[in-house]
């Protein structure tokens, strides 16, 4: 058994109990440190992918000197029904319901609500593609729906971004037909729609993911196009009509924030892009970082061994991933590669009221160890944690040893004026001891490693995103 196989349990059970604290809290740290994941892996008999899996949110609530876990399922729907049918009853991304012809021409994927979790006025959001779903901040309970939606067949970006100028949050929504149709929101936090634009794109079938602006643009990365007739024939799954052609695909969007006409310009990298650390605009240019991959990234590693085999799915090892910087011309329509630095990244992170303007620092996971995982490029093998100084091209990590596990970070700003003043808040589950642990982080000096660890006695599974809200 790998380290790494602790992302395949399935981990529902309800927790609340207070963690131990080694070292001691920062003063002034206090809010809730959220995570999201899939760890909801078994419907039945059937074992999920990853990405298939029903969401399930983790908070630690941060008070002088004390903290207290909290988890809980995402009651969606779909988690309810299947909980109770033991069957996959919806189709999914990796999976189709069972029985050949209950697939054809179904697109309506399930909501299993397991991407990321959005702190949204007097609630905590959890998102996925087809939509997002309302959770008590304390108790984790599920309150329903949110009150904003994606049209019947559409979806909305689960990477929800904040302007820091306004507060407000912006998110896409993608409507399919002969020509997409991408629609723009920004929401206050009581959901008021704020702002909309909508755009028909110069070609169907497009997949985005991320989201990200600047004072003058919003900016989507196509990685990827759909298969139509595969997808609606519905003999395999839908991520096996995915189509990334290394000379065309990658595309960035250019989307005025004033309701303008788009720029299409195609990035000529060959990398696949799935978030981003930053824009902002540097003159009449848009600079767009980027985690980049040297090819298509499968998310094979994300099937467990067992559904890998009997689903007759080949183990595809995810390419080097890199950070890249992007400079357009949003008049001559081009783009200009830079990499950064060539150490691995994702799930990127900076100080938030620097987002949609010139930066410096960013904070990820990376890879570390090595370990004895089959895919050492997954996110779900990094080992380490780094802080990316983008001016002076430098990465300074701290390792947590080839046998335990660094999820994304949350920045927590301090008092001073400098843009790295402030805490980084993370999980590490050491496989090995069969626990995990939340590392609180010095910004300014990442390798020193943690000052405080707070101790859980139990391992809390697959991690996607992270957010904090302070108190």
């Amino acid at each position: 058994m790998a380290d790494h196989d602790y992302i395949y349990d399935n981990i529902t059970e309800d927790v609340d109990e207070a963690l131990s604290v080694e070292g001691e809290l920062p003063v002034g740290l206090r809010g809730t440190f959220y995570v999201i994941g899939g760890t909801g892996t078994q419907v039945g008999a059937q074992q999920l992918h990853g990405f298939d899996a029903h969401g399930r949110v983790t908070a630690v609530q941060l008070g002088e000197g004390t903290a207290r876990l909290r988890a809980r399922m995402v009651a969606t729907p779909l988690y309810e029904r299947e909980r109770a049918s033991g069957r996959i009853e919806k189709r999914r991304l990796f999976h189709n319901k069972p029985g050949r012809w209950s697939n054809l021409f179904d697109v309506d994927l399930g909501n299993n609500a397991w991407h990321n979790i959005v702190p949204w006025g007097d609630s905590v959001v959890a998102t996925n593609d087809p939509g997002f779903f309302l959770l008590d901040p304390e108790t984790l309970q599920t309150r329903g729906p949110a009150p904003v939606h994606p049209a019947q067949g559409a979806t909305f970006t689960p990477m929800v971004r904040v302007d820091p100028a306004t507060g407000r949050r912006i998110l896409w929504e993608l409507r399919p037909g002969l020509k997409d149709t991408l629609v723009v929101r920004e929401l206050d936090q009581d959901f008021t729609v704020a702002a909309e634009h909508s755009w028909k794109l110069p070609r169907g079938a497009a997949f985005f993911h991320d989201i990200a602006f600047t004072e003058r643009y919003y900016l989507v990365v196509q990685f990827s196009s759909l298969a139509l007739l595969p997808a609606l024939w519905g003999a395999r799954p839908i991520a096996e009509a995915l189509r990334f052609e290394p000379a065309q695909t990658p595309r960035v969007i250019l989307l005025p924030r004033d309701g303008g006409p788009l720029v299409d310009v195609p990035l000529r990298s060959g990398r696949m892009h799935f978030h981003h650390w930053n824009a902002f605009d540097d003159g009449d240019q848009v600079v767009l970082d980027s985690i980049g991959y040297d090819g298509a990234v499968r998310f094979s590693v994300l099937y467990p061994p067992a559904a890998r085999q009997a689903l007759g799915v080949a183990f595809e090892p995810t390419p080097p991933g890199a950070s890249v910087r992007y400079r357009i011309d949003p008049t001559a329509g081009t783009a200009r590669a830079e990499v950064l630095d060539a150490v691995p990244a994702e799930a990127p992170e900076i100080r938030p009221d620097r987002r949609g303007r010139a930066y410096r620092y960013g904070y990820a996971p990376t890879l570390g160890g090595p370990g004895d995982e089959q895919d050492p490029q997954a996110i779900v093998s990094f080992h380490a944690l780094a802080r990316h100084d983008f001016q002076d091209g430098t990465v300074a990590t701290w390792d947590a040893g080839p046998h335990a596990f660094v999820s994304p970070v949350a920045f927590v700003p301090r008092d001073g004026p400098d843009e790295d003043d402030g805490w980084l808040v993370a999980w590490v589950q050491d496989a090995a001891a069969g626990r995990a642990w939340v590392g609180i982080f010095d910004a300014r000096d990442v390798a020193r490693g943690p000052v405080a660890r707070l101790h859980a006695g139990r391992m809390i599974g697959a991690i996607s995103h992270v957010s904090f809200a302070p108190a």
